[in-house]
């Protein structure tokens, strides 16, 4: 999955080409301790040499669309979320120099499932599905 960084089109903190360090500064809303997309970008940032600043966690896409739609902050959401968000319209994707983040998602089980292979496949099968839409 891409992950992209948004902010709000009407009330932008960065340039819509920013660099890592513009966007470490510009206040962050983000998924809880514990995403894996916050600590990709935490781990991204520190290692560029910055600090993270974090205004806001938040539980939730729509509500965290929502505050950055607003202009609070930027955000790192899965490029599938965004699409499908009603608050798409009212935000932008921030290219950054240097900072691509992909997510993995796997679907793991034991090798032998028996009258349970035909739900798993189906359930890999959605899961893939929603992460292309």
């Amino acid at each position: 999955m891409e992950l992209v960084v948004v902010q709000s089109k009407r009330r932008p903190l960065v340039s819509s080409r920013a660099t890592l360090p513009a966007i470490a500064d510009g206040g962050r809303i983000l998924n809880p301790e514990g995403c894996g997309y916050r600590a990709a970008l935490q781990h991204a940032v520190e290692a560029a040499g910055y600090a993270l600043r974090v205004k806001a966690d938040t539980y939730g896409s729509e509500m965290q669309l929502q505050l950055i739609a607003s202009g609070l902050g930027l955000g790192l959401v899965p490029r599938s979320v965004l699409t499908h968000s009603a608050w798409q319209r009212r935000l932008e994707v921030v290219k950054v120099g240097r900072f691509a983040p992909q997510l993995d998602v796997w679907l793991l089980h034991p090798p032998h499932l028996g009258n349970l292979s035909r739900a798993v496949a189906h359930v890999g099968d959605r899961m893939e599905a929603s992460f292309k839409s």
